[in-house]
Parts: C-alpha cells; structure tokens; sequence
C-alpha cells in the first residue's frame, strides 16, 4: 500500500514526506531525516517553520513512540546545535532537554494499578487533583507527551477506571499543548467525552470550559468572536450537560 506512494512521494517537499513517513509509522526514517537536515550546512535555505514543525513531529516519534530518552536527547541537542534551526527553536529544544534528562534520570517503573498511573501523570503536570490546570512553563511538550501516553495506556488498561474521565481531560488538555504536532481540534473530542463520562460534576464543568475557549477560538478574528446560531445552540446544549447546576433544575 505504502509502495503507491513511492512516486508522487519523489516529487513532494522533504517537510511532506516526513509528515506522510510519521503518518503512515515509519518512525526511524523520521528520525533519520530529521536529524540529518538539522546536521546538514547545506540546508539553510529551508524553511524554519518547516524545520521547526519537523523537529516536533521527530519530538513525538522520540517520547511517544519509541519512549526513548536517549534518542529524544540526541535530537534536542541536534536542534540546539544546528546551523539551520531558528533561535526561538533553539530555545524550545533547551527545555525539551531539560525535561528529557529529568527523564533520563529516573528508574524505568511498572505502575501496578491505575491510580499509580495517574500518580505519575499529575506529578509530570504538577497536578493535585483532578480539576487543576497542568502549572507548567513554556515548551513543555516533552512533559504532555509523556503524560498523554500514561493517559492512554490507563484507558486502555483500566476501562472501568474511576480515573477515566481525568484521563480523558488530561489527554485533552495536552494535545490544546500540543497542537503544532497536527493534532488539530482532537482535544475537543477528548473535553466531550470527559463531560459525557461525568456529567454535572466539578471536572465536566472544567473540561466545558476549555472546550467553550477553544471553540470560540477557531470564530475569533480581528474583528472580534462571530459564532455561528448553529454553534452556540451546541455549546449551549453542552454547557446543560456539564454544569453542576444544570443537575439541580
């Protein structure tokens, strides 16, 4: 299937065949690339956000997929010493690198029931509680990648958790961090789930409010918020679902 794709591949621009090799799991090639135009001189006519998006999508293949602290290092400092990458770059990929050696500091661990993984994801968020928004700096990625992946593995090991609809929230709240990675509006399917999963409850309310900011977002312009009558009937009809008062009435 992917051999369907080898020749209009050719013809694509290096930032798309990176986008189509991490779309279609061909992980090591990412990586390989990747590091090699950070390396490379001769590549300085490339386009710094194309390089820039390149170096998180290698990010996400480095802690999500390969859950590698060593290679994610090695690609950080790639960033950090490359001719190519722009300072603000440069400047994120220093925080990943701090993170990352955090990470390489700590002993491999096998959590052995659902709330020691969400222990360990509220600890990388600096959470205290369910509710609490993640207190972390500016380029955290590493730290919502790690996290959203534990996120993950408790749903799929612990489907009658009582910690799914923070898992849920959480996995939510780092892909709005993450979004320069492709993912887009994914974290609003995950804010609706947690308001579906535990209605009227303190957490659905919070989930509703970080959907509402991103929806009314996606309508803001310089003109100011124009929401559609069919969209605020939405938000609207969720709002009902996920406020603690609305139980009441």
């Amino acid at each position: 299937m992917i051999g369907a794709f080898e020749k209009p591949l050719q013809r694509a621009s290096w930032i798309e065949r990176i986008e189509f090799q991490a779309a279609s799991r061909q992980f090591d090639p990412v990586l390989t690339e990747v590091v090699g135009k950070l390396k490379d001189p001769s590549h300085v006519a490339i386009s710094p956000m194309d390089l820039e998006r390149a170096a998180r999508i290698a990010l996400s293949v480095a802690v999500r997929v390969k859950q590698d602290p060593d290679r994610a290092a090695f690609l950080a400092q790639a960033v950090i010493d490359s001719p190519n990458a722009s300072f603000a770059t440069k400047e994120a990929a220093r925080a990943w690198l701090k993170d990352i050696k955090v990470w390489q500091g700590e002993k491999a661990r096998k959590y052995a029931s659902d709330k020691d993984v969400m222990a360990a994801a509220r600890v990388l968020l600096k959470k205290k509680g369910e509710v609490d928004e993640p207190v972390l700096g500016d380029h955290s990625e590493v730290k919502f990648l790690r996290a959203s992946l534990l996120m993950h593995d408790l749903l799929r090991g612990h489907p009658q958790s009582p910690y799914t609809a923070e898992a849920l929230y959480t996995i939510g709240r780092s892909y709005e961090s993450l979004r320069d990675l492709g993912l887009w509006s994914l974290h609003e399917m995950y804010y609706l789930a947690c308001i579906n999963k535990v209605p009227h409850t303190a957490l659905s309310e919070r989930c509703y409010k970080n959907y509402e900011e991103s929806v009314t977002l996606g309508y803001t312009g310089s003109s100011g918020v124009h929401l559609p009558a069919a969209v605020r009937k939405h938000l609207s009809d969720v709002k009902a679902t996920a406020t603690v008062s609305a139980a009441k009435k």
